[in-house]
């Protein structure tokens, strides 16, 4: 509302991507065709909810990581922001332990297991053919 320059909403944009899950040292994560990823952007702030299934996997290793639709921005971790996530399905018991974030300076998330004192890049492992994700949050662009 208002008529001044620092009340006026400028940049507002919805959308939708495709969004990817890569293993961070190797092997394949396959997702299915349902679901989808969307995003809503006011400003520099960008809301993501991505909802997923995985179809199947091949020998994944490492951390997740996945595209966002734009780039985190950088600079003192500026861009850097914590994902709320839900698993189903994975092979491990450990499922309240996935941690989420967003990388500043780049257009990828991550997905880590926090099963000990710090972050563990083993969150790959435990995707298996009837695995299903759901991934939200909000973070900073400088696009």
């Amino acid at each position: 509302g208002g008529t001044g320059s620092a009340n006026l909403l400028d940049d507002y944009e919805e959308g939708t991507w495709t969004v990817a899950l890569t293993p961070s040292t190797s092997g394949t994560i396959a997702l299915d065709s349902g679901g989808g990823a969307f995003y809503t952007k006011i400003g520099q702030v960008v809301h993501i909810s991505i909802s997923v299934g995985n179809n199947s996997s091949s020998s994944p290793v490492g951390y997740i990581r996945f595209n966002l639709p734009f780039a985190a921005a950088s600079g003192f971790q500026k861009g850097r922001s914590a994902l709320a996530l839900y698993f189903d399905g994975v092979a491990g018991s450990n499922v309240a332990d996935f941690i989420g974030l967003t990388i500043d300076g780049t257009s990828e998330g991550r997905i880590y297991l926090g099963d000990n004192p710090v972050s563990q890049s083993d969150s790959a492992q435990q995707m298996n053919g009837a695995c299903y994700i759901l991934i939200s949050g909000s973070y900073i662009t400088s696009a």
